[in-house]
């Protein structure tokens, strides 16, 4: 009777060890394959992280509510980066839900991509808003720089965004320099502020990706300066080179008004006869 007892108490205590075991294994394999969401997210690998998420938040009945919630979010959020139906008004049911939710801040970066996308200049200048700079990294922050500096272009604010794009010139490295440089120099040109135009294109006018983009602005610029000999010789040089038809038309037209304002008019009159 008394090995009996103990072989009861023997498998009574066998099958709760087992049972903790078995429950501390899907524990540990459910917090690998949260974990894996979050890395899948960080990696932008949007659509294997979005099933795991999904799948945490379904099918997962041991989720912390802090952990749902993310689930829940993420899962959200990375349906609208993917443009999937219906995916905004999830995540607009989810701000509802949760108003104050922290995890806003991580989702900003990528929301602001998708509007940007989607030339909703507003809500991705409303969304970069958001985005706590001290949390990016150097290149991160350039980056994020830049599309607040364009956002704000498209949204008719040329201060705001060549105070942006100044500030992500200092600190761009050399492969992002140029693009900044151009678009700062079209935004002083813009604004008629051609020594700080100037300034930009001249940093970039012998690198093949930008010659022939900044080269009509010289032609326009120096008109524009009054130094019609500087615009009189880049324009002829432009128009040897491979440029559209109505490209050269511009071009003749500046040319011309520039030998007319020298009161040349013998060689203005080809130029305007080219441009009419």
């Amino acid at each position: 009777m008394k090995s009996k007892k103990i072989l009861l108490a023997a498998a009574v205590m066998y099958f709760g060890i087992s049972d903790a075991q078995q429950s501390q294994y899907f524990t540990q394999k459910e917090n690998y394959r949260f974990n894996l969401a979050e890395n899948l997210y960080q990696t932008k690998i949007y659509n294997a992280s979005q099933y795991e998420y999904a799948r945490q938040y379904f099918y997962n009945q041991h989720l912390s509510r802090s952990r749902k919630e993310a689930a829940q979010f993420f899962d959200n959020v990375i349906g609208v980066i993917l443009q999937k139906n219906h995916a905004e008004e999830g995540l607009t049911a989810f701000m509802k839900e949760y108003p104050n939710s922290a995890y806003f801040a991580q989702a900003n970066l990528p929301l602001a991509d998708y509007y940007l996308a989607k030339k909703d200049f507003a809500k991705a200048l409303e969304t970069l808003k958001k985005v706590n700079q001290y949390q990016l990294s150097k290149e991160e922050n350039t980056q994020y720089i830049l599309k607040l500096g364009y956002a704000k272009f498209m949204m008719g604010d040329s201060k705001g965004a060549t105070d942006a794009l100044e500030e992500a010139y200092k600190t761009a490295d050399q492969s992002q320099k140029g693009d900044i440089a151009y678009m700062l120099g079209h935004l002083y040109y813009s604004n008629r502020q051609n020594d700080k135009a100037f300034r930009y294109f001249d940093s970039i006018k012998e690198e093949p990706k930008y010659s022939k983009l900044v080269r009509p602005y010289y032609v326009q610029m120096y008109y524009n300066d009054k130094d019609y000999d500087k615009a009189i010789s880049e324009g002829t040089a432009l128009l040897n080179e491979d440029i559209s038809e109505s490209y050269k038309a511009e071009v003749h037209k500046i040319i011309g008004e520039s030998y007319f304002m020298k009161d040349d008019y013998t060689s203005a009159y080809p130029h305007l006869k080219d441009y009419l």
